[in-house]
């Protein structure tokens, strides 16, 4: 269940039914109603952007140091849960990726023009 808190929030959500079921199935031992722990996460990675989705999945276990600018912008996670994900930073460079992160706002915060560009990609 802690893995899942990498996952931006909307596959949070979208998994959540799933990812219970299996963690109820886990928690029982019953082998027989259980799938792949990992396929709800396997699919929510590959159903979207993989950065987007698997950033901090791919920082964790490949140690690929790369996390795109936009996942604030894009309404993937909010500050704490980057803060959360990148606690084993320095707090120096901890404090200047979520300075940079935040600088661009939220997408949420878009004029109605824009947030119609921003939900369609073109932004």
């Amino acid at each position: 269940m802690d893995l899942v808190q990498l996952l931006p929030r909307q596959s949070r959500i979208e998994y959540a039914d799933e990812i219970h079921r299996i963690s109820r199935a886990l928690e029982a031992r019953n082998e027989k109603s259980l799938v792949d722990p990992a396929s709800p996460i396997i699919e929510a990675i590959s159903a979207s952007n993989q950065m987007h989705a698997g950033g901090f999945f791919f920082r964790r276990y490949l140690k690929l140091p790369i996390i795109k600018r936009d996942i604030i912008f894009r309404d993937l996670y909010d500050l704490e849960e980057v803060r959360r994900a990148l606690s084993d930073l320095p707090d120096n460079v901890l404090d200047e990726i979520t300075d940079d992160l935040s600088k661009r706002g939220s997408g949420r915060a878009l004029s109605f023009w824009k947030r119609l560009l921003y939900r369609h990609g073109a932004i």
